[in-house]
Order: structure tokens, then C-alpha cells, then sequence
């Protein structure tokens, strides 16, 4: 069986398994190139015709090119996942699982003290919108270690009476009830402002931009608010 008939295969049945736009892209991207490494340099275009010495052969070569551990592991949990389909459909018969992870260097996050935290929280204390908005940005970091992109995607059906909904459930235990207070009582009609105002500027996006916008969005909102004007020992 050719391999772009079986790619297509696969992304129909991740798509009905409801999988979203941006994890079957990343499915369809590996494996379109995966399937051209095989034609290029194996001169293989059946299915029937892989071998698991051509998935070692293929990681290597990412490995040559000195790609991150990070983005190989990627890779072969695409592969792991399209080979255990093609298995159980019985298309083919490869041994995926001799395609061993590659191995990561766990990261060094440096964190901010409680006492540069307590700085930054005390920085902006007025009552102008840019002010109670970053404030209420730095609390939501710190308490409850909110990623960029699930605080720019709060809208405000989320804002609830003692959580906010778009958050997942180990975040939600760390916010304390003084900052839903602080949040709720005080800061929720800047909330539905900022999230009015992020909702009419992305949807002019096209999709595929609007996943990195919103990434990026935050941390420049930071770093025009807060690390031009902090003193320099606050947030080295």
C-alpha cells in the first residue's frame, strides 16, 4: 500500500477521534516527511516494505542534523502512534516499539524569589486600566503558574464564583481564595474588557497565526509593562 494513501487513512481516523486542526497538521507534516526521507534515501514507497532498521535509520538522521531530543521524541511518538494503527489494521507487521525514546535533559527553570514576586505584585497599584490589568496578570503567574496562552484565552463565561473554568484542575487548587476575591470582586469587568478586546483583534487572524499571537501577545504585554520599568535586581 502506498504511503500517501495510508497517511490519508490515518488522519481521517484521528480526525474522527476527534483530534484538533493543530495535532492532526502536526501528524500530517511528520509523516509526509517521513514518507519523502523513504523515497529519498531508501528508495521505499510501499508500506509492506518499512522495517523497524528503517526507523532507527530515520531517527538517526534527525540525530545527524542535530535536532533536539525534544523534537526526535516527537517524532517517534508520531511513529509509535501511526505504525500501532497500520498493526492493528494489519496492513503491515513493523516491531514499533524497538523505537526507543530518545533520551532528555530535564530543564532548569530559574524561578522568581517570594520576595522579587512580592515587587512585582506591589509595582502597579493604581486604578487605570493598564495598571489593575497587569496586576491581575502577575497574580494569576504567580499563584497559580497559569501558561501564556490559557491566560489570554480566558473569556468571560469562565470567570466563575470561586474558579475560573478554562483552567485545569491542578491550577485551580492553587489559587487561594483571597486572590478569586481579589480577581472576582475587584478586576472582573477589566477581565471581560481584556478578553473583549483580545476576541475582536484575533478574530481577524488567520488560524494558523492565531495560536502564535496568542502565545507571544502575553509575554510582550509583560515586557512592555513590566521588565522596562522594574528595577534591574527584580527580575534578574
Amino acid at each position: 500500500m502506498k504511503m500517501a494513501v495510508i497517511i490519508k487513512e490515518f488522519l481521517y481516523e484521528k480526525q474522527l477521534a476527534n483530534h484538533t486542526k493543530k495535532t492532526l497538521s502536526g501528524y500530517k507534516y511528520c509523516l509526509e516527511l517521513f514518507a519523502k526521507w523513504l523515497d529519498t534515501y531508501q528508495d521505499i514507497q510501499e508500506l509492506e516494505d518499512i522495517t523497524p532498521r528503517d526507523l532507527k535509520a530515520y531517527i538517526h538522521y534527525h540525530q545527524k542534523q542535530g535536532h533536539k531530543a525534544t523534537y526526535i521524541n516527537g517524532i517517534i511518538k508520531v511513529l509509535r502512534s501511526f505504525f500501532k494503527y497500520c498493526n492493528g489494521e494489519e496492513y503491515c507487521n513493523v516491531n514499533y516499539k524497538k523505537l526507543e525514546w530518545a533520551r532528555q535533559d530535564k530543564p532548569v527553570i530559574n524561578c522568581f524569589t517570594p520576595e522579587q514576586a512580592k515587587k512585582m505584585v506591589a509595582f502597579y497599584n493604581g486604578k487605570d486600566f493598564t495598571s489593575i490589568r497587569n496586576k491581575t496578570m502577575i497574580i494569576l503567574f504567580i499563584e497559580t503558574g497559569v501558561r501564556c496562552n490559557e491566560l489570554i484565552c480566558i473569556r468571560p463565561e469562565d470567570i466563575k464564583g470561586n474558579f475560573i473554568g478554562n483552567m485545569v484542575p491542578d491550577k485551580l487548587s492553587a489559587i487561594t481564595e483571597r486572590t478569586i476575591k481579589h480577581i472576582l470582586n475587584v478586576f472582573s469587568s477589566h477581565i471581560v474588557c481584556i478578553c473583549q478586546n483580545l476576541t475582536l483583534r484575533f478574530s481577524k487572524l488567520p488560524y494558523k497565526k492565531q495560536s502564535f499571537s496568542r502565545k507571544k501577545l502575553c509575554l510582550l504585554m509583560m515586557r512592555k509593562s513590566i521588565v522596562r520599568q522594574l528595577p534591574q535586581q527584580v527580575y534578574r
